[in-house]
């Protein structure tokens, strides 16, 4: 098995998300919106790549924004039109405002980054700079100077 390097920032997004999944499913509010959607955030080899599911929303109902690493999505779920003559048994689907933060890593271009949004699924993609990358360091390999035979140092 190779060993894996620990990443703060990843222990943290992981916990945040474990949170905002926790408070959601118990209908708790986060203090800026009524819900919040799940979202995937994953490191392709040009991009981090955030991925949100927004089922019942368009577009245009969504707001995205990136400031200082830090991706903001938010916007709002309407509700359906309450039916007449018609009782709920349950209600379920979350509806109202939300906003959702991912704090990104460092070295990014967050002047290159692009959403689409398709089948209900919000995809981000803020593209890696450049960077120093590691290179390898050649070494130059040069003859020692050795002493003439038969002559003393100090001489």
């Amino acid at each position: 098995m190779a060993p894996t390097r620990w990443d703060p920032l990843r222990e943290l997004m992981d916990l945040q998300d474990r949170l905002a999944r926790v408070t959601g499913s118990l209908g708790w509010r986060d203090g800026r919106g009524a819900w919040l959607p799940a979202v995937d955030v994953f490191d392709s080899r040009e991009a981090i790549v955030v991925k949100a599911d927004l089922p019942g929303l368009r577009a245009e109902d969504v707001d995205v924004r990136l400031e200082e690493n830090v991706l903001t999505l938010s916007g709002e779920r309407r509700a359906d039109a309450a039916p007449e003559d018609e009782e709920f048994y349950r209600v379920e689907r979350p509806v109202g405002r939300f906003e959702r933060m991912v704090a990104l890593p460092q070295g990014i271009r967050s002047e290159d980054c692009t959403a689409d949004f398709a089948a209900g699924v919000l995809t981000v993609r803020v593209p890696k700079s450049g960077g120093p990358q590691p290179r390898r360091v050649p070494i130059e390999a040069r003859e020692e100077e050795r002493p003439a035979a038969g002559s003393a140092e100090g001489d």
